[in-house]
């Protein structure tokens, strides 16, 4: 016999099968389906609607990846300050070398300066 989940449990569940997709959609994975369905079926549990799920576009749109130097210089902060902020900014650690994606960048810069 199953025991259902309480709220916290479906909460906590809705909340990682979020990240997984944001981070997917990060690197330019695709979201498999049975994930998607998952998360709407969970959002119906903890919220009691359905999630708004965004409609996918045809075609992938490409990410590009820039180093911390690069952000750095869109941010207007140094390097290391970057590393820093490496979780807020959805950074990713490969082969020892953080890679950023150039439009998360530009979206945590634009949301520094609005008052």
């Amino acid at each position: 016999m199953m025991t259902p989940l309480t709220d916290v449990q479906v909460r906590t569940a809705l909340w990682a099968i979020e990240e997984l997709r944001r981070r997917r959609r990060l690197v330019g994975q695709p979201v498999p389906a049975a994930l998607a369905e998952l998360h709407t079926h969970l959002a119906m549990s903890a919220h009691g609607q359905p999630a708004e799920v965004p409609a996918a576009p045809s075609t992938p749109r490409p990410v590009e990846v820039i180093d911390a130097q690069e952000a750095a210089t869109i941010l207007g902060i140094s390097a290391r300050h970057v590393r820093r902020l490496a979780a807020d900014l959805g950074a990713h650690r490969i082969a020892g070398r953080w890679v950023f994606n150039r439009q998360n960048v530009i979206d945590y810069a634009e949301g520094r300066r609005t008052p």
